[in-house]
């Protein structure tokens, strides 16, 4: 696709999630997930309500740390849904395949549910030695991390 159209392509894509009632303001709960060879090695969960789940850090060699659950004061949920933009939204209802796949075998699932109760994701599956997702998408999964890092690491020092 040229690059101009892109703006035009995502908008389209945005406003079609849109239509259907779904839209970024309404978001009430984000999960992040990744899977390596088939097992789990992260997960983030972020909730309007304040809840908030956690779980390893993303490593190839699977789990090694605990998922760590629990309610927040900090606002977690409205940070790392700032962060929700146009471009990662348009990814909703669609599949994410690198064509050309080197390393472990590895899956990125992004997954939003709404104020009405309907949900909506994406998956990207690609090598852990390959590409990987798209720039947009890989960033909003750093901040998702960043912001959780904190309330993670003390989690793991409770006795």
């Amino acid at each position: 696709m040229k690059k101009y159209l892109w703006p035009l392509f995502v908008s389209a894509l945005a406003m079609r999630a849109a239509a259907g009632g779904q839209t970024i303001e309404k978001i009430a709960l984000i999960s992040i997930g990744i899977e390596v060879n088939g097992q789990s090695t992260f997960l983030i969960l972020l909730a309007a309500d304040g809840t908030i789940n956690r779980m390893d850090t993303g490593i190839e060699e699977g789990i090694k740390e605990p998922l760590v659950m629990g309610l927040t004061k900090e606002d977690y949920f409205a940070q790392l849904k700032s962060f929700v933009k146009p471009e990662l939204f348009a990814y909703l209802g669609r599949r994410g395949d690198v064509t050309i796949k080197r390393g472990k075998s590895a899956r990125l699932t992004i997954f939003f549910a709404f104020e009405d109760g309907t949900r909506n994701g994406c998956i990207f599956t690609y090598g852990t030695e390959s590409q990987g997702p798209p720039e947009e998408v890989c960033e909003f999964v750093r901040k998702a991390v960043e912001l959780t890092d904190p309330w993670y690491e003390e989690w793991k020092k409770k006795p």
